[in-house]
């Protein structure tokens, strides 16, 4: 059965979307909320360059003494984990220095079949092998003096992140976003040393789950 939400002009204001899907209640009262936030502030305004997406070169073939690097899709994505095992692989030669993951990016799925695809979001560490991504993951680069990334990607994680990228998305074949779209996320700017308190737990936990995963890896040879 079919579900209708209605919607006040008041409540829309400013929104300039017409698809039906953008003005579900729950999506109405989560931003409302957010809004009420007095130091809420859009990633727009709190990143170092644009967010970006990666994309997929004409020239993929692998040869012998290519160096392969990393190609993460949408599926090798997680919750605060990237799935190397799993990944593709681009020859180096076919990539140039901008394409690449850096240190304390944080990456977030921005198109899939279904809205669940959509806002699974990690951070790239520093002992993650050389990487790059396709067009359905949007890379961020904050501006550290105001957003802590680790601070971000579980803000990301969280309902009030990934129902947000819900609310921006727009389904067509699939639902999307772009990065435009991203940069409008409605993010609570804590103070630097409450971001803190968030990254070291974070930070150990990404830590243990990469050690975890090294020993079971062992284990199995």
């Amino acid at each position: 059965m079919a579900r209708i939400s209605i919607a006040k002009l008041s409540e829309i204001e400013g929104v300039k979307r017409f698809d039906a899907g953008r003005y579900r209640t729950s999506f109405l009262k989560l931003e409302k909320d957010l809004k009420k936030i007095t130091i809420i502030r859009k990633l727009g305004y709190l990143v170092v360059e644009p967010v970006r997406t990666g994309h997929i070169p004409r020239d993929r073939d692998i040869y012998q003494d290519d160096t392969r690097i990393h190609f993460i899709k949408t599926d090798n994505l997680r919750e605060g984990v990237i799935d190397f095992e799993n990944s593709d692989f681009l020859p180096a030669r076919s990539l140039s220095e901008s394409d690449y993951l850096k240190f304390k990016n944080v990456t977030v799925t921005i198109s899939g079949a279904h809205y669940e695809a959509i806002g699974r979001a990690a951070i790239f560490l520093d002992y993650y092998p050389q990487s790059v991504t396709n067009q359905n993951i949007a890379v961020i680069k904050t501006d550290e003096n105001l957003l802590n990334p680790f601070y971000l990607t579980i803000f990301l994680n969280s309902k009030y992140g990934r129902e947000q990228l819900w609310m921006l998305s727009r389904q067509t074949e699939q639902f999307n976003l772009s990065c435009r779209e991203v940069e409008e996320l409605l993010i609570p700017l804590f103070d630097a040393d409450f971001q803190q308190e968030i990254e070291i737990p974070a930070k150990n936990s990404f830590d243990l789950i990469e050690k975890a995963k090294s020993l079971y890896s062992q284990a199995e040879n």
